[in-house]
């Protein structure tokens, strides 16, 4: 009802509830994980050493990590389905059926061997730019009506396009090795020697990094066919 009031074009319509719905999924993940890191409980993001404090493979999970596991990995799940049989097929279907195929071993995986804390640090730094990214295909689909976009919805798509380019590389390309890879390969290996599953959990991380990178240069071309003028215009 929503895209029929304000006469989205037909590709838009189907659009539009997509993205809202994830941007409400994405905003609350991300806003309790941001509580959960912040409010004073856990101290594991600014020293990061600290993911491996009090380590052991039996360790009880707290309650509001656990609440982010078992609510990630349901998403996660469900993308799998929603990618194969839902979503438009897109050129990088295949890269993202493996993604959340990949995101879900790394919850289960990190869950199962008690490596929760590295597990929420990876979400958190994942979150914000799928944020970004939804809000701004909502503001497409404003930007494209049929009967003229509304005032400042030009300006909107490219501001949330521009944070969502940024805040792919600081959280995914800066931080995620200097919070997440620096931590798995080096902090936890010099405090405890028989870490299961070691090697493999790492190789997990780094493929996953290696897909931020894949995605990111795509981006990047955007941002040049946008500025040398082949583009006019993020679509």
């Amino acid at each position: 009802p929503f895209a029929e009031y304000f006469n989205f074009i037909p590709k838009d319509k189907k659009k539009f509830p997509e993205s809202a719905w994830k941007l409400l999924y994405y905003g609350s993940a991300y806003s309790f994980t941001c509580y959960v890191l912040f409010s004073g409980k856990h101290q594991f993001f600014q020293d990061t050493v600290l993911c491996w404090k009090g380590w052991r493979k039996s360790m009880p999970v707290p309650s509001d990590i656990y609440t982010i596991y078992v609510v990630q990995a349901g998403f996660y799940f469900h993308s799998i389905y929603a990618t194969v049989f839902m979503d438009k097929w897109r050129a990088d279907s295949i890269v993202m059926i493996c993604h959340h195929i990949l995101a879900n071993a790394l919850i289960l995986f990190s869950f199962a061997t008690r490596y929760h804390n590295i597990g929420v640090i990876v979400l958190f730094l994942h979150d914000i730019s799928d944020i970004f990214l939804e809000a701004t295909k909502i503001f497409l689909c404003f930007n494209s009506r049929p009967n003229g976009p509304f005032r400042m919805f030009g300006f909107l798509v490219n501001a949330g396009f521009l944070s969502f380019a940024l805040s792919w590389f600081i959280c995914r390309l800066y931080l995620y090795p200097h919070k997440v890879l620096h931590t798995t390969g080096h902090s936890g290996r010099r405090l405890y020697e028989d870490l299961p599953f070691y090697f493999f959990f790492n190789s997990m991380l780094w493929a996953l990094f290696a897909m931020n990178i894949w995605w990111f240069h795509f981006i990047l071309l955007l941002i040049v066919r946008v500025l040398n003028g082949s583009s006019r215009a993020v679509s």
